[in-house]
């Protein structure tokens, strides 16, 4: 493990947590990821991170796979919207 914990971590929501569930990696609330690298971090109560990384490549799989269905969900709210004005 780095002595360096990766800067650009995000929290897993739920939705994101989905796709990684079906992935095969295991995440829960105080998991923290590294969209960029693929990287999963599980935070511990005194702060502490490790790696719990199972496939990298399939946690960016995942991760895209959750920023589309964020993007046809926002289109889908942007039409709604302009057919009701």
């Amino acid at each position: 493990m780095d002595d360096e914990y990766p800067e650009n971590l995000v929290s897993v929501g739920r939705r994101l947590r989905d796709e990684l569930n079906k992935c095969g990696e295991h995440v829960t609330p105080s998991t923290r990821i590294d969209p960029v690298e693929g990287r999963i971090w599980k935070k511990f109560p005194s702060g502490n991170l490790r790696e719990i990384t199972v496939d990298s490549k399939k946690v960016l799989l995942a991760v895209e796979n959750y920023r589309n269905l964020v993007e046809s969900t926002r289109k889908k709210c942007s039409e709604s919207r302009k057919e009701r004005i």
